[in-house]
């Protein structure tokens, strides 16, 4: 839970696309069955990776919240990938 609350408190001042972004992975996860402390950590793992990509495409300093949305497919079959 502590790991959880930490993860939380680490999104304040992100945009607010970004944070319901972040939320909606974690509701995907919890969905699948996942307990809440791992759905927030890997959530973390799955959004960063779609950040990546986006950097990789959009370049690191015009990178907007939207742009990760596009890279989330990509970023759970990655997931999935290192899981399965």
């Amino acid at each position: 839970m502590v790991k959880s609350i930490l993860i939380l408190e680490g999104i304040q001042g992100w945009q607010p696309e970004a944070v319901v972004t972040y939320l909606g992975v974690i509701t995907s996860l919890l969905a699948q069955g996942y307990n809440p402390e791992d759905a927030a950590l890997l959530s973390v793992y799955i959004h960063s990776k779609a950040g990546d990509m986006a950097a990789d495409k959009y370049g690191q300093v015009s990178l907007i919240a939207s742009d990760i949305i596009e890279f989330l497919p990509d970023a759970f079959r990655q997931f999935e990938d290192v899981v399965n």
